[in-house]
């Protein structure tokens, strides 16, 4: 047996069959272009960072002060080419750090949501690096190898989701014998809510 239910405005019907499985025709949507429309997705990026050693430098540190998750679509490293500096780099996160100076003193970083003009604004604590920035405590994550050649690396993978009160840090080691090199981040995520 099916059952057809007809709206009494347009005459659009939706059908159930007799597995109990609804039948309509649909617009299908990804909710990274649905958050997009409604004012939900947001682009961090940190300053260009001019590291002048071979030491590891915390460039950014984010914390979802938000009422809902984060789902991080898109991450970028963008470095420049290294002067003196030879062999690969290498980044690394450490998640929920507790200390070090990027998280004392830091320089805050404003989020800009993706849809211009939209009044929504992200619950949220960035904050860039300089030089010899450190992030202590915390989960690291090991490090992640960056050829030197390769001046873009976007991690596209499976969306990374940073639940409300989570935070992470990001960092960057030049190659051995780097006097300098430019280096940036950047970060688009969403913010999870039912739309």
């Amino acid at each position: 047996m099916t059952t057809v239910i007809k709206s009494g405005s347009d005459g659009n019907t939706a059908r159930v069959d007799d597995k109990a499985r609804l039948h309509t025709f649909s617009v299908v949507q990804p909710q990274n272009v649905n958050s997009g429309r409604e004012g939900q997705t947001f682009f961090i990026r940190s300053p260009i960072l001019n590291l002048t050693s071979e030491s590891e430098s915390f460039i950014l540190f984010g914390k979802n002060e938000d009422s809902v998750s984060w789902i991080i679509e898109e991450l970028t490293t963008l470095t420049g080419v290294s002067a003196g500096g030879s062999g690969e780099l290498s980044s690394r996160y450490v998640i929920n750090p507790s200390g070090g100076t990027l998280l004392s003193s830091g320089s805050e970083v404003t989020p800009i949501n993706l849809n211009i003009g939209h009044p929504q604004q992200l619950g949220s604590k960035v904050l860039s690096g300089v030089e010899g920035s450190t992030a202590t405590g915390g989960i690291p994550i090991e490090p992640s190898m960056i050829v030197s050649d390769q001046s873009e690396k976007k991690f596209t993978g499976s969306p990374i989701v940073i639940p409300t009160g989570v935070s992470f840090a990001f960092s960057i080691t030049p190659p051995t014998g780097n006097t300098g090199m430019n280096v940036q981040l950047d970060i688009v995520l969403f913010r999870d809510v039912e739309i």
